[in-house]
């Protein structure tokens, strides 16, 4: 009995840290790079707020094969253009050329 308390409870951890995303905080974007491989890179003013544990706190970077990726990346755009604030979360990491960098999950334009 003892086991399976200690299991189910092991698995509900694990499951609950898989899906954890992590809020990067409201800052304005300073450069956005558009990589070959397909990723965006974003670079915030200052040092985001988020906890994933990637090799490299920034840049996030927007993986191109996320479901929404166009109308994510559209969204940094007209942030751009607008010289508007953004939030967001961050969730995992992405590789790229054997370093890891946080992984964009979610934006929010702000005025």
């Amino acid at each position: 009995m003892k086991f399976k308390i200690l299991s189910i409870t092991t698995l509900l951890i694990f499951s609950q840290l898989a899906a954890a995303t992590s809020y990067f905080g409201e800052k304005k974007i300073e450069n956005l790079m558009i990589h070959n491989s397909g990723t965006i890179r974003l670079f915030l003013e200052g040092t985001p707020s988020h906890t994933e544990t990637c090799d490299f706190k920034t840049p996030l970077t927007l993986d191109e094969n996320n479901k929404f990726f166009k109308e994510m990346y559209s969204a940094l755009l007209a942030a751009v253009k607008s010289n508007s604030k953004i939030g967001g979360y961050v969730s995992g990491c992405i590789t790229s050329w054997d370093k890891t960098y946080p992984r964009i999950v979610r934006i929010d334009i702000r005025e």
